[in-house]
């Protein structure tokens, strides 16, 4: 059963990467990355700080340290997916 949480945690890290690599990509190749560089800079802030707390004060052991980096990715998904709509609403207005 163990096996089988991890094997979740890493699924879900593994979907939210695969999500924000695709928008990172959208908005990469427009050169208006100004709020993709600040939430990856928040993101390196928080994940150590959240991934040692989810590793020793929530009783996730080394999932903790997954736990705590899908946090900070999450943020960064968020952003990119409203930044992306926005890209492309004002490339279709125009």
């Amino acid at each position: 059963m163990v096996l089988f949480n991890f094997f979740v945690i890493v699924a879900s890290y593994v979907l939210v990467n695969t999500w924000n690599y695709n928008f990172a990509d959208l908005i990469s190749s427009t050169n208006k990355i100004h709020p993709q560089t600040y939430s990856a800079s928040i993101a390196c802030v928080i994940n150590i700080p959240v991934s040692l707390y989810m590793a020793k004060n929530a009783t996730h052991d080394s999932s903790g340290v997954i736990y705590g980096t899908i946090i900070p990715l999450s943020l960064f998904a968020i952003i990119n997916t409203i930044q992306s709509y926005l890209l492309i609403r004002d490339e279709n207005a125009k």
